[in-house]
């Protein structure tokens, strides 16, 4: 995604020369090296058409693009992947895979299997999504159409946890719509509802947006940033969640991710609205509250966090090499470590040794609009500088 090519030390060495041009001289030489070795090289277009239309919105272009694309001189092994996961446009769909066919290559259709906001699996945005994209794909003649599944920001989502949105897919490609639930039980031997649970861990609330199972697990107790969205209700949510998953008799082979995804649930049943109670009770220097919220719910959370990691840490090994789940002790051993700070010093302070608690009598704001990764949650500050 060289978005900024022949604007940094390229312009610096070279002087200015046409954007597009240096791309495309780079791709005709990685495509001779390719065909060296019988490969067929693939190139997401959004930069790319962006650069030969001198466009800033990929999804913007409009207008006579065929004279442009025409003068492009591509590579002839090239391939162009249109990629849309979010729009439930079907004229949009079209309209680009006909922009990407201007080009004179094969064009490729790649939608999205939600798994990259988090935790949870988002099949309901991602089946809203297929259905028109691959309508436009089969009037279009598109023939290699595939979905996505990426891993943001720590990979923590169940690849097994798209299934509903891949076979609703499939089901559409061979004209089996109506045949889903069907369908699915017989590759799974399991209800399509049961996965659609899943869904469920990021739709507690409409304020409650984006991935709310992750950025409520790692919300701080003391300076939360997320506070602001969280309503009364939100643990009785997950609570309630929890009980439903638990009624799921998961087959043998799909049994670690949804004692995962209950672990998280009773998890979020606790720590949701943790960070609430604890402003709630310091503002009002009710330390009673305050003491039992240290010796309950804080010794309680840590335990279900402990609980919920070791099931994550069994079906991250089910799933996948050992590589990235450095990253999951980081984050989970952080959690557990920052919950019991949070938790020894408002012991202190109801116990007189110390006479405040500084996060807490900082103001929360109503608007954080930094995100919600995991080093944009647990702190305000910075973690790294590649967030």
């Amino acid at each position: 995604e060289a978005n900024m090519v022949g604007l940094g030390k390229y312009l610096e060495k070279h002087g200015y020369e046409k954007r597009f041009d240096i791309i495309n001289k780079h791709l005709h030489k990685v495509c001779r090296l390719a065909d060296n070795y019988g490969l067929k090289p693939m190139i997401w277009s959004d930069m790319f058409c962006k650069l030969a239309m001198d466009s800033c919105d990929y999804y913007a272009l409009d207008g006579n693009t065929d004279a442009i694309a025409k003068q492009a001189d591509l590579p002839e092994n090239i391939s162009l992947v249109y990629w849309d996961y979010y729009s439930g446009d079907y004229d949009r769909y079209v309209k680009m895979l006909n922009i990407n066919k201007a080009f004179g290559k094969q064009v490729i259709f790649a939608g999205g299997a939600w798994t990259w906001k988090g935790f949870a699996p988002d099949n309901s945005l991602s089946m809203a999504a297929t259905k028109p994209a691959i309508k436009a794909c089969r009037d279009e003649q598109i023939e290699n159409v595939f979905l996505t599944a990426w891993g943001d920001d720590g990979g923590e989502c169940s690849r097994f946890a798209a299934l509903p949105a891949l076979t609703y897919a499939a089901c559409l490609l061979n004209g089996a719509e109506n045949e889903v639930t069907q369908k699915f039980a017989e590759a799974t031997n399991m209800k399509f509802d049961d996965f659609m649970l899943l869904d469920k861990l990021d739709k507690p609330s409409e304020k409650l947006a984006e991935n709310p199972s992750k950025y409520l697990l790692y919300n701080d107790p003391f300076s939360g940033v997320h506070d602001y969205k969280i309503e009364k209700g939100v643990n009785l949510y997950y609570a309630d969640l929890t009980q439903k998953l638990k009624s799921v008799k998961p087959s043998q082979e799909y049994k670690a991710m949804f004692d995962f995804y209950i672990s998280l649930c009773d998890v979020l049943s606790v720590k949701s609205e943790l960070g609430i109670h604890t402003r709630a009770a310091y503002d009002a220097r009710d330390k009673k509250t305050l003491l039992n919220l240290a010796q309950n719910d804080y010794s309680v959370v840590i335990e279900k966090i402990e609980n919920c990691y070791n099931n994550y840490k069994i079906l991250w090994f089910n799933e996948n090499k050992p590589f990235g789940f450095e990253i999951q002790d980081i984050r989970f051993g952080g959690l557990i470590k920052r919950l019991e700070n949070c938790k020894n010093r408002i012991i202190d302070y109801c116990n007189g040794n110390c006479k405040s608690i500084p996060e807490l009598d900082e103001r929360i704001l109503d608007n954080y609009s930094r995100g919600t990764t995991w080093a944009r949650t647990v702190t305000a500050g910075v973690i790294s500088h590649i967030v």
